[in-house]
């Protein structure tokens, strides 16, 4: 038997190489962009998440803040009272302020007043509260950073008729109905009742 032609026959020709590498070529683009975005799209819905996650934690707190609220006017840092509950726009940005009533878990069964403040700030909303109701000229309030990338903020404040109907009261009751636009999204409608008689 001839070695050349042993040889010959057991290797690649070159046109054989060519058709070889292109299909590997093509299986490894395909592979490259099938990743690319598979890992895409897990970046875009741990963003969603995590916005959802900071929409959430946004009304839940706000939620507690109406949920403890209390007929308790205050007396601002020049010594002019305030309502028991403002709707702003007002000073500072601020949407809305009312006095509310935290359990005090150091001190079972009691509470503590304070006075909370919701405001809106390029963007984002900001709560504030202070731990003395009556303020003097120095008393500073205690601000976080709630919720970023807001475009538009709406809130109205309207008695509760359905509320009322439930109860014999001589108080009305109120809800408020909350509009937030978020920078990417739908509008977001949320109302949250007021439990406690102004």
């Amino acid at each position: 038997m001839n070695i050349t032609a042993l040889i010959k026959s057991e290797g690649f020709s070159l046109l054989e190489m060519l058709v070889a590498i292109s299909i590997f070529s093509v299986i490894s683009l395909s592979v490259f962009l099938t990743m690319d975005q598979y890992f895409s799209t897990t970046e875009i819905l741990s963003q969603r998440e995590e916005q959802f996650a900071t929409m959430n934690r946004f009304f839940q707190m706000i939620e507690r803040d109406v949920q403890y609220a209390v007929n308790r006017k205050v007396r601002n840092p020049y010594g002019e009272s305030q309502a028991t509950i403002v709707v702003g726009p007002v000073d500072d940005n601020e949407l809305l302020s009312f006095t509310s009533s935290f359990p005090d878990y150091s001190h079972e069964g009691l509470s503590r007043l304070v006075r909370v403040s919701w405001s809106f700030h390029d963007g984002d909303i900001v709560r504030s509260y202070w731990q003395v109701l009556d303020q003097a000229q120095d008393t500073e309030p205690i601000r976080h950073k709630i919720l970023t990338g807001v475009k538009d903020v709406q809130l109205v404040i309207k008695p509760d008729l359905e509320a009322a109907k439930e109860v014999d009261s001589t108080n009305m009751k109120y809800h408020m109905e909350l509009l937030i636009t978020p920078q990417s999204g739908v509008v977001i409608n949320r109302q949250i009742r007021f439990f406690g008689e102004f």
